[in-house]
């Protein structure tokens, strides 16, 4: 099972997927490039990973920094 948020709104989605038995994988999209799409984190006006971000951390679940990961974020990026 595969498990793939980017805001609080997908906490219970992911809580949900850890819960199963089986092979089980929940990430999180961090949103940290304003230049190249949104950032946004605990205190944003756009999205919210507050909530989502303290379970990850605390669960030991996957969280990718989209600034500090991504080379492209869309396929037409130079």
């Amino acid at each position: 099972m595969f498990g793939f948020g980017n805001s609080d709104g997908d906490k219970e989605m992911l809580e949900w997927t850890a819960a199963g038995s089986g092979a089980r994988f929940m990430g999180l999209v961090h949103h940290t490039d304003a230049v190249r799409e949104w950032a946004y984190d605990r205190d944003s006006p756009v999205g919210r990973l507050d909530k989502a971000w303290d379970e990850a951390v605390r669960r030991g679940w996957t969280v990718v920094d989209m600034k500090r990961d991504w080379k492209k974020v869309f396929p037409f990026d130079p």
